[in-house]
């Protein structure tokens, strides 16, 4: 602004043609100058909106891996997995299937919703964030439930410990993808910037 003083303010014209013409110059310059700051800021919070979908992506991840983790130990002997406990075929195909709903349903619906989220970057839609964050509940307090109803029978080993450590990862990362979505949906103080109007000619 002081530079467009500068430039413009000793130099005003005197004819009414002249001075609309002056007018409409400063105002694309103040307009350039605003789009010009509105790229950099949204260049300078780039690195930051992918970092919660990026942590969700990461403890699901996790999370899928665990089950082929040991899980527990049956008679401080055999070790098994959350994977064999789930799908171990009592009666058939649909148990089968029913164990793999269990394991990747609620977990391949939050990796989904993270990866919308990161492919379309900042121009994300507005829901996403909140969507992420309440399928991370609903996910989360589902197997949280589930993990704490049989802390007590087993002696637990690293897949049950790693399961619950990743739970934790996709909660904090999907409150992290929530406020950063937020922040950039914020509406810019800088856009109401109003022209220079028109000084009439006496």
């Amino acid at each position: 602004m002081g530079e467009l003083r500068r430039r413009y303010g000793p130099q005003l014209p005197h004819d009414e043609a002249s001075q609309r013409e002056h007018f409409k110059e400063v105002d694309e310059d103040l307009r350039r100058d605003q789009e010009a700051d509105r790229i950099a800021k949204e260049r300078s919070t780039r690195p930051r909106w992918g970092i919660g979908y990026l942590v969700v992506l990461v403890g699901v991840a996790g999370f899928v891996l665990s089950f082929f983790l040991p899980y527990t130990q049956f008679f401080d002997q055999v070790s098994i997995s959350y994977y064999r406990l789930a799908t171990a075929s009592r009666g058939g195909t649909i148990e089968y299937m029913g164990g793999l709903l269990l394991l990747f349903g609620g977990t391949a619906t939050v990796a989904w919703v993270a990866l919308a989220g990161l492919r379309h970057g900042q121009h994300e839609r507005r829901q996403t964030p909140s969507i992420l964050l309440a399928v991370t509940v609903a996910w989360s307090l589902s197997w949280i439930g589930v993990l704490l109803s049989l802390s007590g029978l087993f002696k637990h080993e690293v897949g049950y410990w790693s399961m619950l450590v990743s739970v934790g990862v996709v909660i904090v990362g999907s409150v992290v993808a929530w406020v950063s979505g937020r922040r950039t949906h914020e509406p810019d103080s800088g856009a109401g910037l109003e022209p220079p109007t028109e000084v009439p000619v006496s």
